[in-house]
């Protein structure tokens, strides 16, 4: 409720939450980036071991603040997609559970685990990220004087930040923020599947309506896509060891550079896990776009998302009980659901059950897209239509008394009988 008034009831909330959105999403990159320069440039050769595992740690606490930021909007993106992360975390030997119990506040997601993460963003991360950046500023001035030290006495300025330094860092500054007013302004223009401008808010949170459109961030979506090389018991492998191993290798890349051809090996190794991750990520990506089911559930979170927005824009506005509420109440939403339970088992809606899934038995009954409208009602009563499968071909009753009487009975009518059915069929639809 409250991110939805800075989205769009807050003057200009949309832009500063886009520009917080998408400048978290640049800081991952850059970074990954930054990790990538002090692995290709020899960064972590002594004495700078300790600047090269600082990096790493920044990486770390960049990324938990993804993480954490993420389920604070309380939709059903960040709420589903933290699910599958405390659940990646209980699969940790011994503490897995504890661990996932303390994160959450509980056996459930709730208003204890908001803000827990809350506190995780806002509070804790921010401290240890300062400490980070004053350990590496501290450490950065120590090397440079150094450095400086070592200079002959005719290039005094040699190792100077400033003016040359100080100017490529602002200049890389005002390009990345402007890429980043872009996507806020136009995030149609990346790829980004939202409407309009800023960051996207999909629907209200809520546990009981499985959400099969969740993915985790781009940047984790490989590890989505590996996991599902490891199902069952095999889990923990995929989720676990193997990423435990990856990271204590690059912890260990110091002392593996010592090695004669040692920092070539890293290099190449570096190389290989980013192409691995990319190849991943683009089949993840290839295969939800092929995935019928996922694109069903995708286009239905939108509708949910869209709809929620314009309920809670009403007079009315959000009651007390929350926005979930609104949906949990509203006849378009609900609707589907109803006719999915109750009717589908023998009619269809536009040939799906109405949630637009279709099912795997055929229909026994009409379909029911536009039911007692005059065009559904005539053509019910046309010989060219009754006995297709939109109302009784392929049923028990294609050869029923209802398509008896069209066949032998109405093809016959006069001029008379026929304006009588046409006033007749707008009397029922009007009725209805």
């Amino acid at each position: 409720e409250s991110v939805y008034y800075i989205q769009h009831v807050m003057q200009l909330g949309w832009l500063v939450r886009g520009i917080h959105y998408y400048a978290a999403e640049a800081m991952v990159i850059l970074v990954l980036l930054h990790v990538v320069q002090k692995i290709w440039f020899k960064g972590y050769r002594q004495p700078r071991e300790l600047m090269f595992w600082i990096a790493m740690a920044i990486a770390f606490v960049v990324v938990s603040f993804s993480l954490t930021g993420y389920l604070l909007p309380w939709d059903q993106q960040g709420f589903w997609s933290a699910k599958v992360r405390t659940h990646i975390m209980s699969l940790s030997p011994v503490i897995g559970p504890y661990l996932e119990k303390l994160t959450v506040g509980g056996d459930h997601f709730g208003h204890h685990t908001l803000t827990r993460f809350f506190a995780l963003h806002a509070g804790v991360l921010p401290v240890i990220f300062l400490g980070l950046l004053l350990a590496r500023m501290a450490l950065m001035r120590r090397y440079r004087k150094q450095a400086f030290e070592k200079l002959p006495q005719t290039e005094p300025n040699g190792a100077s930040f400033w003016p040359g330094q100080a100017l490529k860092n602002a200049s890389t500054c005002l390009v990345v923020m402007g890429i980043v007013m872009l996507m806020t302004l136009k995030p149609q223009w990346f790829g980004f599947g939202h409407e309009g401008m800023g960051a996207p808010l999909a629907a209200p949170a809520d546990p009981t309506d499985l959400y099969a459109a969740a993915r985790p961030e781009w940047y984790f979506l490989f590890l989505f896509q590996f996991l599902k090389y490891f199902p069952g018991e095999r889990e923990i492998l995929g989720a676990i060891i193997i990423p435990g191993v990856v990271v204590g290798y690059f912890v260990a890349m110091p002392w593996v550079a010592k090695i004669r051809i040692g920092h070539y090996f890293n290099i190449l190794v570096s190389v290989c896990l980013l192409a691995g991750a990319g190849w991943l990520t683009y089949t993840a990506k290839k295969g939800d776009a092929t995935n019928a089911n996922y694109l069903t559930a995708e286009k239905e979170a939108h509708m949910k998302a869209h709809r929620a927005v314009e309920l809670a824009s009403s007079p009315t506005g959000i009651p007390g009980q929350g926005a979930l509420h609104l949906l949990h109440h509203d006849s378009k939403i609900q609707g589907p659901k109803l006719f999915a339970t109750h009717c589908s088992s023998c009619h269809r809606f536009e040939g799906h059950d109405g949630t637009g899934v279709i099912p795997g038995d055929p229909p026994s009954a009409p379909d029911l897209k536009g039911f007692a409208s005059r065009t559904w009602l005539a053509d019910l009563l046309s010989p060219d239509h009754i006995a297709t499968e939109r109302y009784f071909g392929g049923t028990a009753f294609e050869e029923g008394d209802m398509v008896g009487f069209v066949n032998k009975k109405v093809t016959k009518f006069d001029e008379d009988e026929k304006t009588g059915l046409g006033r007749a069929i707008k009397a029922l639809s009007a009725e209805a």
